[in-house]
This record gives C-alpha cells, sequence and structure tokens, in this order.
C-alpha cells in the first residue's frame, strides 16, 4: 500500500488536505472521486518525492502537451480509437507516463492519466473526462491543444520581458561595480594626495569606491537573505496570500500580473464549461492555474459561493475584477452565452497583458541608458570638478 497526499473540496465546496492509502494512484483517485470530492491535487507521498516531481517536469517540458493534444485531434478525425491514437503518440515520444499500458488495463482515458502522477493536471484530466462522457474528445483535444499554445507563448513573451530588463540590469552593475572599485580609486587618488577642499560630487565617489569588501559582502548577503524569505513567505500560503494580494495592488506590475492570469483563468473556464462540467466545480479546477495565491483563493472562494446559488456575476464584486469582465460576465449570464462571453473576456485580458509586455520591452531599454547615463555624468563630473577648480587656482 502507498500513501497518496491531496487536496480536494467537498460538495459544500470546503477546501481539505489530507493522506488516503491505496495500491495505486488510480485506485486513490477512484476513492476521492467516489466520495464526490473534487480532487485538486493527488500526489505520491515517499522519500523520493522531490525526485519524482522534477521527473514528471522534464517529460512535462520534452514531450509537448500542445502537440500531443493536436496531433491525437487529427488521429482521432481520422477514425482511429483512443488507444491506438495513444499508442502512436508515445511512439512518437510526444507524452510519458505509459498511458497505452494503463489503457489496456480496462481504465478510462481520464483515469489513465490521473495514474500518471502530475504529468497531467486537474484541469485537463476533468476536460478529458467529460470529453469521454459526452462524446466530443476531438473537439477537448483541440481546445486543450490551443489552450497549452496561447499560455505557452504568453509564458515565453513574460519570460522575454523580465529577462531583458534583469540582464541589462545585471551587465550594467557589473560595468558599475568595476569602474567604481577598480578604475575610479586609481584616478581619485590623486586628488587624496592634494591639499584641496573638494567638492561634495568627489567626496561623495571617494566614499564609495573606499568601501571595504566585508560591507559589500555583508550588502549582498542581506540582498540573498531578502531574496530567501520573500520565497519562504511566497510557499506559506496565508502570508503568500497577503503577499500577492498586495502586490496585485501595485499600478502597473500589479494589472499586468492579474491580466496574465485572470486571462489564463477565464479561457480555461469558458472550456470547462463547454465540454460540460458545471460551473462550481469547473471554478474549482481553474483555480490551481493561478500563479497569485490572492487571486486563485478568490476563485475557490466564488465556486463555493456559486454552489450556493449565486450568479458569478453578483461574486465578482470585488474591486479586483475589472469592470469590463464584470459587465461582460453580467451580460453571457443574461443572454445565456456565459461561455462565449468568458473567451472574449480572456482574449481581452491576454490583450491587455500582451500590451504591458510590450510597454515592458520598449521602455526597458530607454530607462536603463537613462539611469545609466546619470550615473555616468555624476561620476565624469565627480571627477572633472576638482580638476577644473585645480587649473583655476593655477592660472
Amino acid at each position: 500500500m502507498n500513501n497518496y497526499g491531496y487536496t480536494v473540496l467537498d460538495d459544500a465546496g470546503k477546501r481539505s488536505q489530507g493522506i488516503i492509502e491505496a495500491e495505486n494512484r488510480t485506485i486513490a483517485y477512484e476513492n476521492l472521486k467516489s466520495q464526490g470530492m473534487i480532487i485538486l491535487e493527488l500526489r505520491e507521498k515517499n522519500s523520493n518525492l522531490f525526485l519524482n516531481f522534477l521527473k514528471a517536469k522534464r517529460k512535462d517540458n520534452k514531450n509537448q502537451k500542445s502537440q500531443f493534444y493536436r496531433q491525437g485531434a487529427i488521429l482521432m478525425r481520422a477514425g482511429l480509437p483512443i488507444n491506438q491514437v495513444v499508442g502512436l503518440m508515445e511512439t512518437g515520444n510526444y507524452i510519458g507516463g505509459s498511458l497505452k499500458e494503463k489503457l489496456s488495463g480496462g481504465n478510462s482515458l481520464a483515469n489513465a492519466m490521473s495514474a500518471c502522477g502530475r504529468l497531467y493536471s486537474s484541469q485537463e484530466i476533468a476536460m478529458v473526462e467529460a470529453g469521454e462522457f459526452g462524446g466530443n474528445l476531438e473537439w477537448v483535444f483541440l481546445s486543450l491543444a490551443q489552450s497549452f499554445e496561447k499560455r505557452d507563448k504568453l509564458r515565453q513573451s513574460f519570460k522575454m520581458a523580465m529577462m531583458y530588463p534583469l540582464f541589462l540590469s545585471i551587465l550594467s552593475l557589473c560595468s558599475l561595480t568595476f569602474i567604481i572599485l577598480g578604475v575610479l580609486p586609481v584616478v581619485l587618488g590623486v586628488f587624496g594626495d592634494l591639499s584641496l577642499d573638494l567638492p561634495w560630487p568627489t567626496r561623495i565617489l571617494i566614499t564609495i569606491s573606499n568601501t571595504p569588501a566585508e560591507r559589500l559582502g555583508a550588502v549582498f548577503a542581506i540582498m540573498v537573505l531578502l531574496v530567501m524569505g520573500i520565497i519562504a513567505i511566497r510557499r506559506s500560503h496565508t502570508w503568500g496570500r497577503i503577499m500577492d494580494r498586495i502586490l496585485l495592488r501595485l499600478p502597473f506590475w500589479g494589472r499586468l500580473w492579474l491580466m496574465k492570469d485572470l486571462g489564463v483563468l477565464l479561457g480555461t473556464l469558458a472550456m470547462l464549461l463547454d465540454s460540460g462540467i458545471v460551473i462550481d466545480k469547473a471554478m474549482a479546477n481553474c483555480a490551481p492555474l493561478c500563479t497569485n495565491v490572492f487571486l486563485g483563493d478568490s476563485f475557490l472562494e466564488m465556486g463555493e459561493r456559486l454552489f450556493r446559488g449565486n450568479s458569478l456575476q453578483s461574486c465578482m464584486k470585488d474591486e479586483l475584477y475589472p469592470e469590463v469582465i464584470r459587465s461582460m460576465i453580467a451580460a453571457g449570464e443574461g443572454s445565456g452565452e456565459l461561455g462565449t462571453m468568458l473567451h472574449y473576456g480572456s482574449e481581452y485580458c491576454l490583450d491587455e497583458a500582451e500590451k504591458g509586455v510590450h510597454i515592458i520591452e520598449t521602455m526597458a531599454e530607454p530607462v536603463i541608458v537613462a539611469f545609466l547615463g546619470i550615473v555616468i555624468g555624476f561620476i565624469v563630473i565627480s571627477i572633472v570638478w576638482p580638476m577644473l577648480e585645480l587649473m583655476t587656482a593655477y592660472f
């Protein structure tokens, strides 16, 4: 018997965690599902958990899910049964987890995916299960392929938008450190040997260049501890929620983060609703997609209120959500086209996020260059000023 840690939502929408014993992950999944639980996470509890996680991540990166779902939809359109589709995809190294072997035991595709550990998310499993039940598995595969392609494109855009300013900043900082600590002490040492009343920019520069290495090491250590502290806070659900809520209130970065997460959430919610999943369970399945803890908890709380009979628009009265999104959802609930309006809302949020990324890419270089210009200008003034005073005194 193996132990599996789980995170679930019960019929009342209450979130709970625990450990269940079962022979394998499929049986554990079925036992929880038979109790009417919405399974958010199910993982094996063993000493190799970290290695298993890395292994799953490597498989997830190596075998692109968008290719798997798109190619699978094409093969199903050609009339091939699902076990042959999975066999061909595994032969092409698109996926991992030995799905064909698990399907041969009489399991459904959703159960086979749930037995593959963390390779497949709860959203994928829920949509595949609904697709098998409704007979529209090909449409589900196409929708998942499009979703992964959009999310991957957005993720890559954000990575590039964040890495470019970071690279320029690190390169600039290294250059300035070399100039201030390696070059300036030689130049400024000449002024120290002269009995001059040095101007204040030069005195500041001399103080910085003469900073002991121990103090610089202490500053670096403090920065490392600060980063580690932020990571530790993010890992704590309670403190991470507070921190993420504060970050969402930031003028530019907060809205950018909100639009990115909200675009993914609304698009996934629309797909889940279109595949036949009830809205409160769909909300619970969407919540783990949030990179922001506060926004994810907000979606879970909305799912609980929806379960009690409230409308989605009334559940989104928090000022966190843009007015245009609330208006779209209200129109969709009134016209019976909620899925369509959610798709429109997702496109709106993703467009806003892409605009924010474009602003970062456009403004990062000028801002960093301007900062470097100010610093270098200060260094030049600090050196030239006393030289001009010397020349004036001499003549």
